[in-house]
């Protein structure tokens, strides 16, 4: 099936909802780091979200979720053979970039990186400078004039391109595995890779190395002086879920507490996204696998995932009632305190099934928010943008149908 199919009247329906939850593909995000389903979706029949598919789980009550705005596709195409946007950045409404990949012939071959530029009125395709494989998995932006994106491939080069607002160069190439760029100022942006010592600055034309206490998989930055990072810490009994803060001088670690169980449990513990409003107001989302206790008390069986948040505010974290039988991904801030959750549900054998938009409002309540399904195809979402004057969001990912044909899609909300 192609775009143009795709996007035909009455190909597209809306699944309206009494009550439900969800959550994401994992990883990753706005500003983060953000990656496609690992494996294959399901190819069963179009999913239709209702109060009676969410219910109770096995864990204990879920929160009541109500429904919650829809969203639609603002761009679908296809750029060739298992092609997605992976993440994207709005710096304005009449401003924007969609970051992705493309395969030649079959998942196995190369991914060489597609590019879109919004206008304010269409997403058109752009050529960036040099020729390079691999897939984009991080961007940020700062302002028109500081936009940020990192490409990595399997030979383990990552390039770090830059806009100025006039055109795109190529700021870094480095031999690493690279996680996420976070754009924090004019001329001032953070590079982290896959472990604490390959971490960079860049400061008004030159960078300098950083090490973490941690080896970072995503970030979210409130300000200059406010970056936050999640990953893994290594100590005397392997490694656990951690997170860092910066705080315009140091890094440090941020204790977890209780909130996500015993230390035992952080070790179960994965962290799949973090977003940063204020110094007292942070999110973090992810997974526990094992012998970890939840909300209910009542903890995850061996094997078993089941989601996890928590909130930070400013002293401690607290960890916030999540529904099951989904996988957290990619968040990012709406108005009025909400944060929005990039939703993946799983089928009854843990394959990513189609995504959706877990919305938690500032009064403590869940909402749900449909993707549009096209007939005989899923909707898959890995991360989010915002634009900031006007309160839409974005979302960036692919629709895919039941024979696994891909198409590129960027989705959009009115609401925030």
């Amino acid at each position: 099936m192609n775009a143009a199919e795709l996007l035909k009247p009455g190909k597209l329906r809306q699944v309206a909802v009494a009550a439900g939850v969800v959550v994401t593909v994992v990883v990753l995000a706005g500003c983060q780091s953000v990656r496609r389903p690992a494996t294959a979706p399901s190819a069963r029949s179009s999913p239709v979200v209702t109060a009676a598919t969410i219910g109770k789980t096995p864990a204990g009550a879920e929160p009541v979720v109500a429904a919650g705005p829809p969203w639609r596709i603002a761009h679908a195409h296809d750029y060739g053979e298992f092609d997605s946007m992976n993440v994207g950045v709005m710096v304005g409404s009449t401003e924007g970039w969609a970051f992705g990949q493309t395969n030649v012939g079959d998942e196995l071959e190369p991914q060489f990186p597609v590019t879109l530029r919004w206008d304010g009125a269409s997403w058109r395709a752009v050529r960036l400078p040099g020729k390079f494989e691999g897939a984009f998995l991080s961007a940020s932006g700062s302002s028109r004039t500081d936009v940020w994106a990192v490409s990595s491939s399997e030979t383990g080069i990552a390039n770090v391109l830059r806009f100025d607002g006039r055109r795109w160069t190529l700021a870094r190439r480095v031999q690493q595995d690279v996680s996420s760029v976070q754009a924090v100022g004019r001329h001032r942006a953070w590079l982290f890779g896959g472990y604490a010592g390959d971490n960079w600055f860049f400061d008004d034309g030159s960078w300098r190395r950083a090490r973490l206490p941690l080896r970072v998989t995503a970030t979210s930055a409130a300000s200059e002086e406010d970056v936050w990072a999640i990953g893994w810490r290594d100590d005397a009994d392997g490694d656990r879920a951690a997170v860092a803060h910066f705080d315009g001088r140091t890094w440090g670690t941020v204790s977890l507490g209780s909130a996500f169980g015993s230390p035992n449990d952080q070790a179960f513990t994965q962290f799949t996204s973090v977003h940063a409003a204020a110094r007292d107001d942070v999110w973090v989302f992810g997974t526990q696998t094992g012998s970890s206790t939840d909300h209910t008390g009542e903890g995850a069986s061996d094997g078993q995932e089941i989601p996890v948040a928590a909130h930070w505010n400013g002293r401690l974290w607290s960890q916030v009632p999540v529904p099951h039988g989904w996988q957290l991904g990619a968040v990012i801030g709406g108005t009025r305190g909400a944060v929005h959750v990039a939703a993946t549900k799983m089928d009854q054998e843990g394959n990513p099934d189609y995504s959706a938009v877990l919305s938690h409002r500032e009064d403590g309540s869940w909402t749900i928010s449909n993707l549009p399904h096209p007939q005989g195809a899923k909707p898959f979402l890995s991360s989010f943008a915002r634009v900031a004057a006007t309160g839409d969001l974005y979302g960036f990912g692919f629709i895919e149908t039941d024979d696994g044909d891909r198409t590129s899609a960027i989705f959009v909300s009115d609401a925030s």
